[in-house]
């Protein structure tokens, strides 16, 4: 499972960092193996929330949602599958997500933490709350700059 996991990401990584050329054969090598490292442990949410990016990459955001949440499922504070799915849904449809990665005391969690705030004080109005919910964020060690939710 290991040795599937670590080329699959290298592959996707490959695919992400290469010119359009060498790409389509990174790009059909990264999903094989990512499929194979899922199926492999189905306990793991790795492979799951890098099928989701790759997915996302290929514009099928359906799947890559189906992906996130299945990561999620597994592993509640999992941040490349929440960023994820934070990028795909609305905050109101991404507050039960949130609210069970919260639950978790995880130092990868600030990505759940920032968007309660974001949804608490956008959508709801409780400013208050929402700096709670920043101030969580900022002690994570996941939270990055602005620019870093996007591939």
């Amino acid at each position: 499972f290991d040795a599937a996991f670590a080329l699959a990401s290298f592959h996707l990584r490959m695919m992400f960092d290469s010119d359009a050329d060498s790409c389509e054969n990174n790009d059909a090598l990264a999903r094989t193996l990512l499929l194979k490292a899922a199926k492999m442990d189905t306990t793991r949410s790795g492979p799951f929330a890098l099928l989701g990016v790759w997915y996302e990459s290929q514009n099928d955001e359906a799947r890559a949602k189906g992906c996130y949440q299945k990561a999620l499922a597994i592993d509640p504070s999992h941040p490349v599958a929440g960023r994820g799915l934070k990028r795909i849904l609305s905050l109101d449809e991404l507050q039960p997500f949130c609210e069970r990665a919260t639950k978790q005391n995880s130092p990868v969690n600030g990505w759940a933490w920032r968007c309660l705030g974001q949804k608490r004080s956008w959508v709801d109005g409780e400013d208050s709350s929402a700096v709670i919910c920043f101030q969580q964020a900022l002690r994570c060690r996941d939270i990055q700059g602005q620019g870093s939710d996007s591939h």
